[in-house]
């Protein structure tokens, strides 16, 4: 069994305007936690979240673009590899975007084709009632 279900993992909780992060236990309520030192809103960041020095600013824009498109830092939810450069994000956004499209296009498909399946499925029990009730009525039938 999995480790994730029986271990309460902190949350890494990033602040873009001073580029800190801390970690801290899963909180359910509404409002998200505020920066000790800003007051600014702290970003859920996931729990794979490694932070870059404080200097590395171009890694900490590629951190919130990537999280502005709803990317997490999580071992279970992220599919792919994490781009390295700033400038790789946009074409991983898109290319995730893509992917999601197709993956919509292809469920889409398959639940036409289901429901098509159902339909001849439908028609397919009626046809075998009318029979039934046919061969029925034949046999109430008296023998002439």
């Amino acid at each position: 069994m999995s480790g994730y279900t029986h271990r309460l993992y902190k949350q890494h909780l990033a602040c873009f305007a001073c580029r800190k992060v801390w970690r801290q236990e899963r909180l359910d309520s509404e409002s998200a936690p505020l920066c000790p030192d800003c007051h600014q809103p702290l970003t859920d960041m996931g729990k794979d979240f490694k932070a870059p020095r404080r200097n590395a600013t171009a890694q900490w824009a590629k951190a919130e673009a990537l999280v502005k498109n709803g990317i997490r830092f999580s071992s279970l939810g992220t599919s792919g590899t994490i781009p390295q450069r700033l400038n790789e994000v946009e074409a991983f956004v898109e290319a995730r975007a893509q992917s999601a499209a197709e993956q919509a296009a292809a469920s889409e498909r398959y639940e036409r084709q289901r429901a098509k399946e159902q339909r001849l499925a439908e028609v397919w029990d009626r046809r075998e009632q009318q029979r039934v009730r046919q061969y029925q009525k034949k046999l109430s039938r008296p023998a002439d």
